[in-house]
């Protein structure tokens, strides 16, 4: 019965991840006496894909290492479905709660940027003159996101960015036009943490001058959907008749690949 059970989850993860556009059109398994590999391709027509990984980014002397070029998350979140849509966060965290629940075959739930921050670091003390922390503005409001390409990530540098082109239309307010908004992500493994520390925004209008009020508001919104987290490095890797414990024990960002190891 159990074996009967995990058939069936894969087989609706599997009809999950076509049914979403998440399922690798391409794969290629390959071993030595030492090691196994698995390569997959996530690339739908018209898509761009990422090159060979540099040889060096392989390198596994034990455990685990899976690697993953920015394009894979890009056309993911083209299936997931941004581009011109006008979204509360609410909203926004229900519409992708529920694609990666029907892609994963389970309820997907994010934590709130409440509960996700609970732990994280602390933040730096601003700098001796730097300019004090903007007030959260809660008027009821709606990003409208750009038409393509609204959301977009790069791997570079050890720094995974994130840009999202946006807008924003608030109860009772002029709307504000669309702007890019990039957000760098600094991914660590601190002792049994995972930590993801964001960097100073950039935001920028997409056309015309810059207006500091709209700049102080987007930068205000964007910085509370998306605090500083942590959550746990270790995890269980389940079969039909085992269970094996690992760990993340290190991250790399490095031309336009993300590189994970697991031990």
């Amino acid at each position: 019965a159990f074996n009967d059970a995990s058939a069936d989850l894969d087989s609706k993860l599997v009809a999950g991840l076509k049914e979403t556009g998440l399922y690798p059109d391409q794969q290629a398994l390959a071993s030595t006496e030492t090691q196994l590999s698995l390569a997959s391709r996530l690339m739908g027509e018209g898509k761009l894909g990422g090159d060979t990984a540099e040889p060096t980014l392989l390198n596994v002397s034990s455990g685990a290492a899976m690697l993953m070029h920015e394009s894979v998350v890009n056309n993911a979140l083209d299936q997931i479905g941004f581009d011109g849509k006008k979204m509360s966060e609410e909203e926004l965290r229900l519409h992708v709660e529920a694609f990666l629940s029907k892609a994963l075959a389970r309820e997907f739930k994010f934590r709130s940027p409440e509960a996700a921050a609970e732990g994280a670091p602390a933040p730096e003390a601003p700098a001796e003159g730097a300019a004090a922390e903007e007030p959260e503005d809660k008027t009821p409001a709606k990003l409208a996101f750009a038409e393509r390409d609204a959301v977009r990530v790069q791997f570079r540098d050890g720094t995974l960015t994130l840009v999202i082109v946006a807008g924003l239309e608030r109860e009772n307010e002029e709307p504000i036009p669309a702007h890019e908004i990039v957000v760098p992500l600094m991914l660590s493994v601190s002792g049994d943490k995972l930590v993801v520390k964001r960097g100073t925004l950039g935001i920028a209008p997409v056309e015309g001058e810059a207006k500091p009020v709209q700049l102080r508001v987007m930068n205000s919104r964007i910085s509370k959907a998306l605090p500083d987290r942590e959550v746990d490095a270790s995890f269980t890797l389940k079969s039909t008749d085992r269970e094996v414990p690992a760990k993340v024990v290190g991250m790399q960002i490095v031309d336009g690949w993300i590189v994970v190891r697991v031990e």
